[in-house]
């Protein structure tokens, strides 16, 4: 029986003849230890002639004429149609497909497809580290994990984007980074739906649902589902806005709301939505946005049974029930619920109003103040009484109109 050449001894590209390496080890990829081992069990299978006994001319001979035969010969899988240059490729492929883990730890009880995974696992029970680096000394349970390291100091990317070029060192950071491109979300939450492009950001979201808050501010002790999260609160405390706008000057503790607030300089709205016409800075406002038509309330009050479209409405209307008012003016000492309200509220004591109109320059404290005044500059009444059908510019005049002066509700 013939025996295949399976070592690979330096990673590639992916291609249709290779199998993906990945540096968070998942369990249906297989790695260079992999291989060896089965062609370690492959070889223990045969009857191998050694010493004085020695394989004849002919012999030689014939399994060089099958090596030239299998060279060209392609396996193809039945399941996905995948093709190998080498049968012993295509049996470790197969597995994907059966989800067969025959080798189970005995210390923990993870499950393996081959012997090589399992012996690699074990180390991590015993602390084996055999895997040495000659640059730094960290040493490594895996020979392949010791061989991604070294391209830190090598600084040897071979795994390139086809549509970006960005390189990288493991092939499992470029398949996440592909996700980037064509929108793969494969990791779902078993309770709400939401999809994840990252295993990891599928785990921070989990806790949401089973209310795990992990991260504690030493100032004022509120608690944080994630650590950037907290990271971005202690902000508020510190008043550190590192990021300011050259048009006006205005100064943001996060880049990304310095860049969000860039485009009401620009005017550039380049999301519509198809329903209303409505036009949005961000993706994720008009994501939002779409809510409002398709009244998909999805956060829910377990005290009083009212829903919400947005999850800052829902967590705002719960304060309501506990009262937690946990943002103090140190001027006055009002408290509010919301960090935003505070700041509105702090404008009264700094007299500042951020807000210009472009046509007057008159000055608000808050933009939807400003948003209301410039109609009467543009003359936009958006709010329809569904009765008489007279507009408003605002609101609560559409308000008092339904409640006291439609001729039309009254009858």
């Amino acid at each position: 029986m013939e025996i295949e050449d399976m070592s690979d001894p330096e990673p590639r590209s992916v291609t249709n003849e290779s199998i993906d390496e990945d540096d968070e080890g998942e369990l249906m990829q297989v790695n260079e230890s992999e291989y060896l081992n089965v062609v370690e069990q492959y070889q223990e299978q045969q009857d191998f002639v050694s010493g004085d006994e020695s394989l004849s001319s002919s012999d030689t001979e014939n399994n060089s004429s099958q090596d030239d035969i299998q060279a060209n010969t392609l396996f193809i899988c039945p399941e996905c149609g995948k093709s190998f240059t080498r049968k012993g490729h295509l049996k470790i492929h197969m597995v994907t497909h059966t989800g067969e883990r025959p080798y189970t730890c005995p210390e923990c009880g993870s499950s393996f497809t081959c012997k090589a995974s399992l012996k690699d696992h074990c180390k991590i029970h015993s602390g084996e580290k055999p895997f040495t680096c000659p640059q730094c000394e960290s040493s490594f349970a895996r020979q392949e994990d010791l061989k991604r390291h070294i391209r830190i100091h090598t600084g040897e990317k071979p795994f390139t984007c086809p549509q970006c070029e960005k390189s990288f060192t493991c092939s499992g950071d470029l398949k996440r980074h592909l996700r980037t491109h064509n929108g793969e979300k494969p990791f779902p939450c078993p309770d709400c739906g939401k999809s994840f492009s990252q295993k990891e950001g599928l785990k921070e979201h989990e806790k949401i649902h089973t209310g795990e808050k992990l991260s504690a501010c030493m100032l004022c002790g509120k608690s944080f589902t994630h650590p950037r999260s907290l990271k971005r609160h202690m902000k508020i405390h510190s008043g550190e806005k590192l990021h300011q706008c050259q048009e006006c000057g205005k100064r943001f503790a996060e880049a990304g709301n310095l860049k969000t607030h860039l485009l009401s300089h620009s005017g550039e709205r380049p999301f519509h939505c198809d329903q209303c016409d409505k036009k949005f800075f961000l993706a994720v406002h008009l994501k939002t946005h779409m809510r409002i038509h398709e009244d998909e309330r999805r956060y829910v009050c377990s005290f009083c049974g009212k829903s919400f479209l947005w999850l800052h409405g829902f967590k705002d209307h719960l304060k309501t029930h506990i009262g937690d008012k946990s943002y103090e003016c140190l001027e006055c000492g009002s408290t509010f619920a919301r960090a935003a309200e505070l700041k509105v509220h702090e404008r009264i004591h700094t007299g500042e109003k951020p807000y210009k109109c472009s046509q007057c320059e008159k000055c608000f404290t808050q933009s939807g103040a400003l948003k209301v005044h410039e109609r009467v500059h543009t003359g936009e009444k958006p709010y329809l009484c569904p009765s008489c059908g007279k507009t408003f510019s605002r609101y609560g005049n559409l308000g008092k109109h339904l409640k006291t002066a439609c001729p039309k509700s009254s009858q």
